[in-house]
Protein backbone atom coordinates (compact mmCIF):
# COMPACT_ATOMS: atom_id res chain seq x y z
CA UNK A 1 0.00 0.00 0.00
CA UNK A 2 1.46 3.51 -1.02
CA UNK A 3 0.93 6.48 1.15
CA UNK A 4 -1.60 7.70 -1.12
CA UNK A 5 -3.70 4.93 0.07
CA UNK A 6 -2.90 4.86 4.11
CA UNK A 7 -6.21 4.68 5.81
CA UNK A 8 -7.66 7.39 8.51
CA UNK A 9 -5.45 6.90 11.37
CA UNK A 10 -5.64 8.87 14.25
CA UNK A 11 -3.11 8.42 17.14
CA UNK A 12 -0.74 9.78 19.72
CA UNK A 13 2.64 9.42 18.44
CA UNK A 14 5.96 11.31 19.82
CA UNK A 15 3.16 12.78 22.72
CA UNK A 16 1.79 14.14 19.60
CA UNK A 17 -1.75 13.87 18.15
CA UNK A 18 -1.21 13.01 14.58
CA UNK A 19 -4.04 12.70 12.01
CA UNK A 20 -3.52 11.31 8.71
CA UNK A 21 -4.97 9.84 5.68
CA UNK A 22 -3.68 9.48 2.66
CA UNK A 23 -4.78 11.88 -0.25
CA UNK A 24 -6.45 9.09 -2.42
CA UNK A 25 -8.19 7.46 0.62
CA UNK A 26 -9.48 10.58 1.44
CA UNK A 27 -11.14 10.92 -2.10
CA UNK A 28 -12.73 7.67 -1.34
CA UNK A 29 -13.75 8.13 2.06
CA UNK A 30 -15.40 11.56 0.34
CA UNK A 31 -17.15 9.61 -2.15
CA UNK A 32 -18.49 7.45 0.07
CA UNK A 33 -19.72 9.83 2.60
CA UNK A 34 -23.27 9.24 3.34
CA UNK A 35 -23.85 12.99 4.70
CA UNK A 36 -26.60 14.38 2.27
CA UNK A 37 -24.56 18.03 1.76
CA UNK A 38 -22.36 15.58 -0.45
CA UNK A 39 -24.11 13.37 -1.87
CA UNK A 40 -27.80 13.93 -3.70
CA UNK A 41 -30.76 11.90 -5.01
CA UNK A 42 -31.18 10.40 -8.04
CA UNK A 43 -35.13 10.17 -8.71
CA UNK A 44 -34.58 8.26 -11.49
CA UNK A 45 -32.54 5.13 -10.13
CA UNK A 46 -33.74 5.87 -6.46
CA UNK A 47 -30.54 6.14 -5.51
CA UNK A 48 -27.76 8.37 -3.83
CA UNK A 49 -25.07 9.40 -6.13
CA UNK A 50 -21.72 11.37 -5.00
CA UNK A 51 -18.94 13.77 -6.98
CA UNK A 52 -16.53 11.62 -8.52
CA UNK A 53 -13.21 12.99 -7.23
CA UNK A 54 -10.99 12.71 -10.50
CA UNK A 55 -7.68 14.73 -9.53
CA UNK A 56 -7.06 13.54 -5.98
CA UNK A 57 -3.80 15.96 -5.15
CA UNK A 58 -6.15 19.09 -6.20
CA UNK A 59 -9.30 18.08 -4.07
CA UNK A 60 -6.59 17.31 -0.78
CA UNK A 61 -5.30 21.05 -1.07
CA UNK A 62 -8.47 22.43 -1.71
CA UNK A 63 -9.96 19.97 1.66
CA UNK A 64 -6.46 21.38 3.62
CA UNK A 65 -7.44 24.95 2.73
CA UNK A 66 -11.21 24.50 4.10
CA UNK A 67 -9.37 22.71 7.12
CA UNK A 68 -7.43 25.75 8.11
CA UNK A 69 -9.77 28.36 6.66
CA UNK A 70 -10.48 31.13 9.80
CA UNK A 71 -13.59 32.02 10.74
CA UNK A 72 -14.05 35.63 11.90
CA UNK A 73 -12.94 34.67 15.71
CA UNK A 74 -9.82 33.06 14.39
CA UNK A 75 -11.21 29.34 14.90
CA UNK A 76 -11.11 26.71 11.83
CA UNK A 77 -13.03 23.66 11.36
CA UNK A 78 -9.75 21.73 13.57
CA UNK A 79 -10.24 24.27 16.01
CA UNK A 80 -14.60 22.69 16.64
CA UNK A 81 -13.07 19.37 16.05
CA UNK A 82 -11.07 19.34 18.87
CA UNK A 83 -13.41 21.07 21.00
CA UNK A 84 -15.77 18.57 19.90
CA UNK A 85 -14.01 15.61 20.75
CA UNK A 86 -13.20 17.59 24.17
CA UNK A 87 -16.62 17.72 25.08
CA UNK A 88 -17.28 14.22 24.51
CA UNK A 89 -14.28 13.23 26.34
CA UNK A 90 -15.09 15.15 29.39
CA UNK A 91 -18.88 13.24 29.16
CA UNK A 92 -17.31 9.79 29.10
CA UNK A 93 -15.37 10.61 32.36
CA UNK A 94 -12.06 11.42 30.87
CA UNK A 95 -8.77 10.41 33.34
CA UNK A 96 -6.35 13.66 33.92
CA UNK A 97 -8.54 16.21 34.15
CA UNK A 98 -9.41 18.63 36.98
CA UNK A 99 -12.53 20.88 36.98
CA UNK A 100 -12.95 24.17 38.32
CA UNK A 101 -14.63 23.53 41.99
CA UNK A 102 -13.18 19.81 42.03
CA UNK A 103 -10.16 18.61 44.71
CA UNK A 104 -6.67 17.78 43.30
Amino acid sequence: MSDRDNWLKVEIADRRLVISIGVDELARAIEASPDDRICTYNDETGEFESPKIVEPDLFAADFLRELNHEQEDGTTDVHRLLDNAAVKAFENGAEGVVFPGDQE
